[in-house]
Parts: structure tokens; C-alpha cells; sequence
């Protein structure tokens, strides 16, 4: 893979950073300028168009203002009924929880829902041999008021608020005294998170030049050096997701609808998503510490003078790479490589790159 150009994919990303949300102007000129660029390196490709429901996006506002409603009714009645107030505060734990492991089926029936449209545009099969990959980069974009490390911190204070009360619940039953001073303030710390993250706007604002006009650029790169240079006993497929930002829509329809094939194929097939590249002088890997393909990722990143850290885990923020892990498909080899430290991936003023030595 020496003939990888990555001034050329910098190229790319730059053409492409450019507002795009789902259903925007800017979405339909960034599909057309991918499909110039992939007939013209003579790669012939397939779109696959999808309709899906907004309905998750409300669910989980639903779902987050419950979560700081009981927070704060926690909060104030810990001094008066401190048992019950640490019921109302378990009570968002139990909900993270349930929401977390039916997540996959959620997002897989909104693929089946209609309102807005989008497309995939996925690759002919590039070189021959027993191993397939997938190579994954999302093309739209979206602006959004609250930083990413907020976004987490908030997660976090949520999960932590749950947990904390959990914990506190298990004591009072085991020991029969009942924790009640710090009730207040971790309840009311954990309802003022949910409040931020039920808050949060989106907007059409943000060029999305980390997120993900680089993945997608690289990802055309890509497509031109296996094109010209096939890696010998690897067939490779390149897919360019839409409604990404839309609660991985674009992955969910591709699941959908190739997601028997995907099982049913030997050896498993390995995933990559490449989301974020090019920020900074690392690369984080996303996935399974016991996939062998971050150990080989480590491997590869340090013959080139990368550093590779991670796994990280996906707290506060979705990737492409997640679906595939779901459900019944094969859990491992699905890995995503995403940025090194972007604080505001969404954010309008993100038009230009930090740098490009990952590309």
C-alpha cells in the first residue's frame, strides 16, 4: 500500500468540508462529488437509498428528561425519605441499562421507519482472496451546540449519579442504615448532566472537516491505491455511509440488508471505519481488546512511526463500527479508528485540520 497519496485524500477532505447535514443541499453535492471522484478513478459502485425514523432522537429526550426528572426529585426528598430517594435515583440506572442492550434493535427497526431518506454508496469488490473488508467512512455532517469531552463528562456524571446510587441502595438493604448526606448534591449534579444532554441543538453550522470529511477523503484514496494495487488474498469493499449523525443510520441500513450475508461468509469479514483521521499525531483504535486486528492495527501503526492508542470505548458518541458488533454478527473484527483529541468535532468554527500526518 505504498502508492497511498495523502495530500491527495487531504485534498479530498478539503472539497468536502463544507456544511452537509442529512437531507441538506450540501448532503446531495458531497453524493455527487463522491460518485465523480469513484467513476473517475474507474470503480464502479452501487447507491443504496434508505428511509428511516426520526423517533429514536425523541425517544431518548423522553427518556433523558425522565432520567433529571427523578434525579432531582432524588435530590429533594434524600433528607426527607432517604430510601425512597435513593429508589428514584436507581431508577435512571436501570433505564441506561435497558436502553443500552435494546439500542441495536431500536436502531434496526428505525431503518424500517420512513420520514427522511439518505444513501450509501458501496463499492464494487476490489482484488481477490478469502478475506473480505470492509472499509467504512460516514459523509455527512451536523452542527452541535455542546463540545464532545462535555458531552462525555456528562455521561459520566449520569452514570456516576446511578451507580453511586445503586450502591447506596445495597448498602441500606445489607447493613440497615441508610446513606442520605451526599444524596443531594450527586442527584442534583446528575440532573442538571441529563438537563445538558436533553438540551443539546442540532444545527446544519458545522463543516465537519474532522467529522468526517477526512475519513471519507482517505477512504476515496484508498479506494484508488487498492483499485491500482490489490492487496494479494484480500477482496475489499469500500462503503460511504449517510445519516451517520442521524444515530448511524446509514450502518444500520447496510446491516439490514447485508447483514446475512455477512454472517454467513468464512472466514468473518474484518470492518474498519475510519471517522476523524487526521487530528493531531495519534490514532485511537475503537473495537475489542481481544480482536487480533487491533494488535495488528498497533503493529502496522508503529512500523509507520504512528502512535496507536486504545481501545478507547464509545462513551457519549456513536461510530459506523458499532452496528456491526451487535446483535448476531460476530462480535469481533469490527474496529474503529477515529481522532486523536478533537473537543468540538461538531462545531462551526471546525473548517480547517489540525493536521493531516494520520491521512
Amino acid at each position: 500500500m505504498t502508492e497511498f497519496d495523502s495530500e491527495r485524500a487531504l485534498a479530498h477532505a478539503r472539497r468536502m468540508a463544507f456544511p452537509r447535514c442529512c437531507g441538506s443541499e450540501g448532503e446531495r453535492r458531497v453524493l455527487s462529488y463522491l460518485k465523480e471522484m469513484l467513476q473517475g478513478c474507474g470503480v464502479s459502485f452501487r447507491e443504496d437509498p434508505f428511509e428511516f425514523s426520526e423517533a429514536p432522537w425523541g425517544w431518548t429526550r423522553v427518556l433523558l428528561g425522565c432520567v433529571a426528572l427523578l434525579f432531582a426529585t432524588a435530590g429533594l426528598i434524600s433528607f426527607l425519605s432517604p430510601f425512597t430517594a435513593l429508589i428514584c435515583a436507581v431508577i435512571p440506572l436501570g433505564l441506561g441499562v435497558a436502553t443500552r442492550v435494546g439500542m441495536h434493535r431500536l436502531l434496526l427497526r428505525a431503518v424500517k421507519g420512513t420520514g427522511c431518506r439518505a444513501s450509501n454508496l458501496v463499492s464494487e469488490t476490489l482484488g481477490q482472496g478469502p478475506l473480505r473488508v470492509y472499509l467504512v467512512a460516514h459523509f455527512d455532517s451536523k452542527g452541535q451546540d455542546i463540545p464532545l469531552l462535555i458531552r462525555v463528562l456528562c455521561f459520566g456524571l449520569v452514570l456516576a449519579g446511578g451507580t453511586a446510587a445503586a450502591a447506596g441502595l445495597g448498602w441500606a438493604v445489607f447493613s440497615g442504615s441508610v446513606p442520605s448526606g451526599w444524596m443531594a448534591y450527586a442527584s442534583g449534579t446528575a440532573a442538571m448532566a441529563a438537563l445538558v444532554l436533553c438540551g443539546q441543538k442540532f444545527t446544519n453550522r458545522s463543516p465537519g472537516a474532522l467529522d468526517n470529511a477526512s475519513g471519507a477523503g482517505a477512504l476515496l484514496e484508498l479506494v484508488r491505491t487498492l483499485r491500482e494495487h490489490p492487496v494479494p488474498g484480500v477482496e475489499a469493499v469500500a462503503i460511504f455511509t449517510g445519516a451517520e449523525e442521524m444515530g448511524l443510520m446509514g450502518a444500520y441500513a447496510f446491516l439490514r440488508r447485508y447483514g446475512a450475508e455477512i454472517r454467513g461468509t468464512r472466514p468473518l469479514p474484518v470492518l474498519l471505519n475510519l471517522d476523524g483521521v487526521g487530528a493531531g499525531e495519534k490514532l485511537w483504535v475503537s473495537g475489542k481488546a481481544s480482536d487480533p486486528l487491533v494488535a495488528v492495527i498497533r503493529k502496522e501503526a508503529d512500523l509507520l512511526g504512528v502512535s496507536a492508542g486504545g481501545p478507547v470505548p464509545m462513551i457519549g458518541m456513536l461510530a459506523d463500527h458499532v452496528p456491526f458488533g451487535g446483535g448476531r454478527n460476530g462480535g469481533g473484527n469490527f474496529i474503529g479508528i477515529i481522532w486523536e483529541a478533537v473537543v468540538h468535532p461538531h462545531g462551526a468554527g471546525q473548517s480547517r485540520f489540525v493536521g493531516a500526518p494520520n491521512l
